[in-house]
């Protein structure tokens, strides 16, 4: 079912795919220029088939921690040393979610985002599996795991959040299992949804 690709190509679209769940005042700086002294990171888009619908999973981050406490996001993390983009993400994946991605597996990448409040520059991969994963959550970085069907990003909502966050204006994103996935991770996913429609993966 999979097209195996061991280089990765950069399946994205952009920003045109992301603009629309981008926060308010913004003012495109997830596209850059990033910053001369910006970070990499890389995060783990990892498909999978279960009754028939396309899933990957979400982590919930523990309200203890010192950045993105409590918030949604991808499995992912900031890269190591000579790491590669796909190292990165497949060594985060395994770290946070217990789940082991053969290279064989790799699709291809989304469009680079600038997190500009943290000053990291996140590529998405994209992986795929042909069995419903095992998820081993990893306490000290995952207070939970979170099934995200591609049904969930056919619908964009709007919430307000406190105001120590974002402001006072809502904020669009995706409702996952009552769970509202904003930000950086919410405009991947909309690239996400895009490109697989465009290609008419699902």
């Amino acid at each position: 079912r999979w097209e195996s690709k061991v280089t990765l190509q950069n399946l994205g679209i952009g920003f045109p795919a992301q603009r629309g769940l981008e926060p308010p005042y913004c003012f495109g700086r997830h596209m850059g220029p990033a910053a001369i002294d910006a970070k990499r990171a890389a995060v783990m888009i990892c498909l999978y088939e279960d009754d028939g619908e396309m899933c990957f999973p979400l982590i919930e981050r523990p309200v203890t921690m010192a950045s993105h406490a409590g918030q949604i996001s991808l499995p992912g993390g900031a890269a190591e040393g000579g790491e590669s983009d796909a190292e990165a993400a497949m060594r985060e994946l395994e770290e946070e979610l217990g789940i082991s991605v053969e290279t064989s597996r790799l699709l291809g990448s989304l469009s680079e985002v600038y997190i500009f409040g943290s000053n990291y520059r996140v590529t998405p991969v994209i992986a795929a599996l042909n069995e419903i994963p095992v998820l081993l959550p990893c306490e000290r970085e995952v207070s939970s795991a979170i099934t995200c069907r591609l049904e969930n990003l056919e619908t964009v909502v709007n919430q307000i959040l406190p105001s120590n966050l974002v402001g006072d204006r809502p904020i669009p994103g995706y409702l996952v299992d009552d769970h509202f996935v904003w930000g950086a991770t919410a405009m991947i996913l909309a690239e996400l949804h895009n490109v697989l429609k465009t290609r008419k993966l699902f």
